[in-house]
């Protein structure tokens, strides 16, 4: 019994051992075997096993030699994580699913734009005007808007047309919902009160990356409107013209340029309308200027799945959608497991006597992940952001701005944790480590110590020779009936300046250069030679280089010599860098636990030595 007992532990043991993966470890770093196929793929198929496991054994013996330097407390690495980070997390914040719903209704709603009248009015201490009655009054009919605007307001009235997203969000989507003449409801707050009503519609043109040309309405702009409608006639480039007779600095330095589509006046919509990328306007007039557009790009308001998405998703997050963004978060995580609310929260919401009177100060009201909101510290937060609690209208909403308050900021410290925004924060890291060590200290080492690439130079003098090479000319030939006689004629060297003079400046029907000419060293393994066959001796050879002929003549077969030290700087740079980078390794190799578990070799040999 006691003998089937031991058999069965061994069995477990061996059987759970089959299930935990192997570990290469370097100090405080360490790769299962899993992981490290996968982010190793590509190398332990192209260079094999043991090259993959020395590079990676290399490059974490590097990151340890910087991290023991405390690189990650400098000031530019600290900088470019924060920044990092941040990116990241605007990435990532929202759930694809959420944002993939709000963006496809923000660009639903940008397919009609509509024509508003807006009621804004900023209040000042003092204004004892009846808004509610006002709006009443003009939603009746008793007071026409325009005259409200007028008196209540001191502007004159104006329709404008807007896109979604750019009016209170209440007042937002009743407008994208009204019916031509219907109001919106009536925003009021301490700060200022607004309402708007719906005048028209009309269709969208799409995000519109356009340019304008201007001029006066005048002699003078006559005359440069002529030349403008003629150079554009001619096939000139909007561009181009702008450059020409641009009244701006934006249209002379770039092609007056408008981004951001707002939205068009009349005049300059009607136009537009049914432009394709690359058409321009008539001249239009508008005030007291006349306007040629170009339509540069153009992006009908749809769902995609390319760079548009991306687009309207930025032009998006700069409107009020980004609140329902934030809206649609919020909703989520409070349906989660990872949320609850005590019982407590209701009863304190219900007034702000029952807030007031409460008195269990430690009670959790709220916990979402590992983090809880007590009632002190809600109550110690409202406290110190309102006052005159007792008499405000609206409870409980600094309740309920708190606690999502407390859920967005606790939702943004865990973001880290997110496993893409944690594997792309460690890239950046191994990044910015590599970036130090070569762009930092080997640069200040070979900086300080110039001296290296002499000694380095005079010890590998060997390696520095020229290789076998010739003193030759060249001719490539954009046509081929020119290959006859420009290899007859570059057979005699005499020949070679009349022939450069012959062709100098001629160009075929499509405004190629004929003939282009090369004259000087060449190199016995250089590609032209060995992949087209051609014999490195004297002599006139025809060779093919892409779809143009080539005439070499190889006037005469050169002595190998020596490479001067200021002729090889570059590659004995190299040499010498990676003799800096070898001694780094080394120095951190010999004061670094580097362990391969059982097993980790094997695991790799059983897929990638097939």
């Amino acid at each position: 019994m006691i003998k089937s007992s031991c058999n069965l532990i061994i069995i477990i043991l061996l059987f759970a051992q089959s299930f935990h993966s192997q570990y290469l470890i370097v100090d405080k770093d360490s790769i299962s075997v899993s992981d490290f196929q996968e982010t190793y793929k590509h190398n332990l198929e192209k260079l094999g096993i043991n090259k993959t496991l020395k590079n990676a054994k290399d490059f974490l013996l590097l990151r340890q030699w910087a991290l023991d330097k405390k690189v990650d407390t400098l000031n530019f690495f600290k900088h470019e994580m924060t920044k990092e980070k941040k990116r990241l997390k605007e990435i990532f914040y929202y759930p694809a699913q959420i944002l993939s719903e709000v963006t496809a209704q923000y660009i639903k709603d940008n397919q009609t734009e509509r024509n508003v009248l807006i009621f804004l009015k900023e209040k000042k201490e003092g204004d004892k005007n009846n808004y509610r009655q006002i709006y009443k009054e003009v939603t009746s009919g008793k007071l026409g808007m325009e005259k409200a605007i007028e008196q209540y307001t001191g502007r004159k009235s104006k329709t404008y047309y807007i896109k979604p997203g750019l009016l209170e969000p209440e007042i937002d989507q009743d407008i994208i919902k009204a019916k031509k003449g219907d109001f919106s409801r009536l925003v009021e707050t301490p700060s200022h009160v607004m309402f708007a009503k719906l005048i028209d519609t009309r269709p969208s043109l799409g995000y519109i990356i356009f340019g304008a040309l201007s001029f006066k309405k005048n002699k003078e702009g006559e005359e440069r409107k002529k030349a403008i409608c003629k150079d554009l006639a001619s096939g000139k480039s909007f561009r181009e013209v702008a450059a020409k007779h641009g009244s701006t600095e934006n249209e002379k330095n770039n092609g007056g340029v408008i981004m951001g589509s707002p939205t068009l006046p009349e005049k300059a919509y009607k136009v537009l309308a049914g432009k394709k990328a690359g058409e321009y306007t008539s001249p239009v007039l508008i005030n007291d200027h006349y306007y040629i557009f170009n339509v540069y790009q153009l992006f009908p308001y749809e769902v995609s799945s390319d760079h548009r998405t991306n687009l309207f998703r930025n032009e998006m997050l700069n409107t009020n959608y980004a609140e329902k963004l934030e809206a649609r978060l919020l909703e989520e995580i409070k349906n989660s497991d990872s949320y609850t609310e005590s019982r407590a929260l209701g009863n304190i919401k219900s007034s702000y006597k029952r807030f007031k009177s409460f008195r269990n100060l430690n009670k959790i009201l709220v916990k979402y992940g590992t983090v809880s909101l007590s009632y002190k510290t809600l109550k110690k937060q409202i406290e110190e952001r309102y006052v005159n609690l007792a008499e405000l209208q609206n409870w409980p909403l600094p309740i309920n701005l708190e606690i999502d308050d407390f859920i967005l900021r606790s939702y943004d410290e865990n973001l880290e944790k997110h496993p893409e925004i944690k594997r792309k924060l460690e890239e950046r890291k191994n990044a910015l480590l590599s970036e130090y060590i070569y762009s930092v200290y080997i640069k200040g080492e070979l900086k300080r110590r110039p001296e290296k690439f002499t000694e380095y130079y005079n010890k590998n003098k060997e390696k520095y020779f020229f290789r076998k090479r010739a003193s030759g000319r060249a001719a490539i030939l954009r046509e081929g009936k020119t290959k006859n006689y420009i290899e007859k004629k570059i057979r005699n060297k005499e020949n070679w300046d009349h022939l450069k003079e012959e062709y100098y400046g001629k160009l075929n029907n499509e405004g190629d250069i004929l003939v282009h000419f090369r004259e000087g060293e060449m190199f016995e393994d250089a590609d032209i030679f060995v992949k087209n066959k051609i014999p490195f001796r004297k002599g006139v050879y025809h060779t093919k280089i892409d779809d143009r002929d080539m005439v070499i003549a190889i006037d005469d077969i050169l002595p190998p010599r020596m490479m001067k030290e200021e002729e090889v700087h570059d590659l004995i740079k190299n040499h010498v860098t990676e003799m800096l980078v070898h001694d780094l390794i080394e120095e951190q190799s010999a004061k670094t636990k580097i362990q391969m578990q059982n097993g980790f070799i094997e695991k790799l040999e059983e897929r990638f030595n097939k």
